[in-house]
């Protein structure tokens, strides 16, 4: 294996190599590649990937499609929710260099995935409005099941990585609620409480890991029972010996 990556479905870097392993094995390609020798899941469905990375690029789409109003906004500061619709001035608008930049990089990498899409599945056109969002929405909504099912195990890994970049790359320049995730956690509330005898025992509640996807990509474990049971993430790891988070999203090739 090798470093260096050639197009073309003969590569033998090592993020095709162990592509290829994945599809022909069953196996999540975005584990596979991104865990090393760990256990990865099996696919969905005439699927390349598992369900949780399904999940996980369908959220990254609609993220670009439900903060997109708000990053054009954020091209001109001061200007509000009515930045984009500005009367003319005579002077010419401020605009922020760094939301320009990531517009870019969200739009080119939406456009990658749906011309990558349309190339290989002949029955597929492009939507009438072709504005990013609505491209990215298509995506999400309409076309996650084929898009998934390309028949190179290592391109629909490349959309996966595409769909995160456009997501961290909006999510960096807007603000809002941070789409979240909640899981049960194997494991429960070790808190010490006062019960209804005055005596003092274990709070018992099932534990639920409340993962925020973007932009801090950061989790807790929390109590349903009462919110002061708040436990660190890091500090649960531990208790539970665990090496890895294993909710957590793979790394990428680039060890991000």
């Amino acid at each position: 294996m090798s470093e260096e990556h050639v197009d073309g479905p003969d590569c033998e870097c090592w993020r095709c190599v162990i592509s290829r392993q994945a599809q022909k094995s069953g196996v999540c390609v975005v584990h596979a590649v991104g865990r090393g020798d760990d256990c990865a899941p099996a696919t969905a469905k005439n699927s390349r990937i598992c369900v949780e990375c399904e999940d996980r690029m369908r959220a990254d789409l609609m993220l670009v499609v439900s903060r997109w109003d708000a990053a054009q906004d954020a091209l001109h500061p001061g200007q509000g929710s009515g930045g984009r619709q500005g009367t003319r001035t005579a002077a010419p608008l401020p605009i922020k260099v760094d939301v320009v930049d990531a517009l870019r990089i969200v739009s080119q990498s939406v456009w990658r995935i749906a011309v990558a899409l349309v190339d290989e599945v002949d029955d597929i056109r492009l939507p009438a409005d072709q504005s990013t969002p609505n491209v990215a929405e298509w995506l999400a909504k309409w076309q996650m099941v084929k898009l998934t099912a390309m028949e190179s195990s290592a391109a629909v890994l490349k959309m996966y990585w595409l769909a995160a970049d456009a997501a961290g790359e909006i999510a960096k320049v807007t603000t809002g609620d941070a789409p979240t995730a909640k899981v049960e956690a194997p494991d429960t509330c070790n808190a010490v409480v006062v019960d209804s005898k005055g005596d003092h025992v274990k709070c018992g509640e099932p534990l639920s890991i409340v993962w925020e996807i973007a932009p801090s990509d950061t989790r807790k474990v929390v109590c349903p029972a009462d919110p002061t049971h708040m436990i660190a993430w890091d500090s649960w790891l531990k208790s539970m010996g665990a090496r890895k988070p294993r909710g957590a999203r793979p790394r990428n090739h680039a060890g991000i």
